[in-house]
């Protein structure tokens, strides 16, 4: 323990995973998320915002201040204490969906077109280039025709084995009872 700085031992003592845990579980936007500890990955737990605001606070606890003032090369914190929220801007919401208002219906919103809601983009055009090359490609291309159908065969014994994983092994798997010797 003598090769910790008196900072990082009482950033230890301070912190802990308890601490952080509870935090996180705690904290608006994990719940807004709804998002708990046990189904968040490593990265959204430590490199969000929620991480960076508990290291924020960890800091200022060591270094015996308030949090949201800043010191000398520190990052500043949020503006904003806890639990109050920004105030919206009105007229550029208004101005976004004016924006959006005067856009084409039929093009997607990724293409500059309409956006209007989750699940109300247009289908993209169906694609020749996928499936089974046709004879007429294999004439023109071979290679081109032989690499598309390898991407198809690929690609539909990797749907069939998913199928057959989600399906059949995996709640085999749970059912079966495993009693060592």
């Amino acid at each position: 323990m003598d090769a910790f700085k008196q900072a990082e031992i009482e950033r230890m003592r301070l912190g802990g995973n308890d601490g952080w845990r509870n935090f996180f579980e705690n904290h608006d936007d994990t719940k807004m998320l709804g998002l708990s500890w046990d189904d968040a990955t490593i990265a959204e737990r430590y490199s969000g915002e929620v991480g960076e605001e508990w290291k924020e606070r960890l800091s200022a606890k060591v270094e015996g201040r308030e949090y949201g003032v800043p010191t000398s090369g520190s990052r500043t914190a949020s503006p904003n204490p806890p639990g109050v929220k920004a105030k919206v801007d009105d007229k550029y919401f208004a101005k976004l969906g004016a924006d959006n208002a005067t856009r084409p219906e039929d093009v997607p919103p990724s293409q500059g077109g309409k956006y209007a809601g989750f699940g109300n983009t247009p289908m993209p055009a169906k694609n020749d280039s996928q499936g089974v090359p046709n004879f007429e490609e294999l004439q023109k291309d071979p290679v081109a025709a032989l690499t598309k159908g390898f991407g198809w065969f690929t690609s539909t014994v990797g749907k069939t084995a998913k199928t057959l994983n989600d399906d059949y092994i995996q709640p085999t798997a749970k059912q079966v009872t495993y009693f060592p010797c």
